[in-house]
């Protein structure tokens, strides 16, 4: 089966993209932002996971709105600890779009992942974890510096 949306088509004869996944008709990035668009129709849980498969593979501005769509909806379904993954979620992908962080934005990160009990992993299948698993693992893509994360550390400490 191919779905056409102005000239981008979508096969989903090929099955799931990560091993023990059911495939859908929505395993395409753009067509998970079209269909994001219409509120209460897709689950904040599969937009999440979405916007990791995006920051999985390298769609950093896709991954920010999705994260974002998903906290929306997840608010909408009343769910208070699934907005906070996505929200840290959200600035992990802020801060590989930006290249460069501030020990402040380093440490919002890191006191959010604190807070939280468990959190989805960066890489795919995307299994629950220990928050302070991906606490330690979350800047070792080399995204921040070393003076970054030394300053990081101080404040941290202090």
């Amino acid at each position: 089966m191919a779905l056409k949306l102005q000239g981008f088509t979508a096969d989903f004869r090929a099955g799931p993209p990560f091993p023990g996944e059911l495939p859908n008709m929505l395993d395409t990035l753009r067509l998970w932002i079209l269909v994001a668009r219409l509120p209460g129709l897709v689950p904040g849980a599969a937009l999440h996971r979405a916007g990791l498969r995006a920051l999985h593979a390298g769609e950093l501005e896709s991954a920010d709105r999705l994260f974002d769509l998903a906290a929306l909806q997840y608010g909408r379904e009343l769910r208070v600890e699934p907005i906070a993954r996505a929200r840290v979620h959200q600035q992990i992908a802020r801060a590989r779009q930006s290249g460069h962080l501030s020990a402040e934005f380093c440490l919002e990160v890191e006191r959010r992942l604190y807070r939280l009990p468990l959190i989805e992993r960066l890489e795919p299948p995307f299994e629950l974890t220990d928050a302070r698993e991906l606490l330690a693992l979350w800047t070792a893509d080399g995204v921040v510096s070393g003076d970054v994360a030394g300053r990081t550390a101080l404040a941290r400490a202090a």
